[in-house]
């Protein structure tokens, strides 16, 4: 019987370590809310939509590492001498975060984790004030919580909350406009396929 058990935990041992490094594709929809602050002219309200396509890597049975490419739109409206004016801005970004995940059924897992992310200004469009393109970089921070749900040997469906922001402000090397998004609120669908 002794052997049987040590049996037993060694391959328990082994299915853990041969699940370490093991990589799945991620792709991310999320949608929410954000403001977008922007130095000497407006706070603005809007919406954010972001897609991500990572890929998440097993550092040991509980946690995970994603690391990626995302593209993401701020639209919101503002007033200017009695003139409503559309924005938007376009972002391409490089998210990396550390996800923990618990088991709370048999195929369902609380997944709780933080991230960093690189954050590409590519287009900014502020009618009658400003119009341009490749803007700068800047960087911010992200939180996330929510359930995984196992589909099938080679599926899982994700839904999460997530609250990013930014820790700097973007400018342009040519206008003296500074901005960054910050309490931006999303809900994340994350459809995960297993390698």
């Amino acid at each position: 019987m002794f052997s049987t058990l040590v049996s037993a935990q060694d391959n328990k041992l082994n299915n853990e370590n041969n699940q370490k490094g093991k990589t799945d594709y991620v792709l991310k929809a999320k949608l929410g809310f954000s403001t977008l602050e922007i130095e000497n002219f407006n706070t603005i309200n809007g919406s954010f939509s972001e897609v991500d396509f990572v890929f998440s890597s097993k550092l040991s049975r509980k946690f995970k590492i994603d690391y990626g490419f995302g593209f993401a739109e701020f639209n919101g409206n503002t007033i200017d001498n009695n003139v409503l004016l559309p924005l938007k801005n376009t972002y391409y970004r490089i998210p990396v975060n550390v996800l923990y995940s618990s088991d709370f059924s048999s195929n369902t897992s609380i997944v709780t984790g933080i991230g960093l992310y690189g954050s590409y200004l590519a287009k900014s469009d502020i009618p009658f004030h400003f119009s341009g393109n490749n803007i700068g970089v800047n960087f911010g921070i992200s939180f996330q919580t929510g359930l995984k749900i196992k589909v099938n040997e080679s599926m899982d469906f994700g839904i999460m909350l997530e609250g990013q922001t930014d820790f700097n402000k973007v400018k342009h090397k040519d206008f003296d406009i500074k901005q960054k998004l910050k309490n931006t609120s999303l809900v994340s669908l994350n459809f995960v396929y297993k390698i």
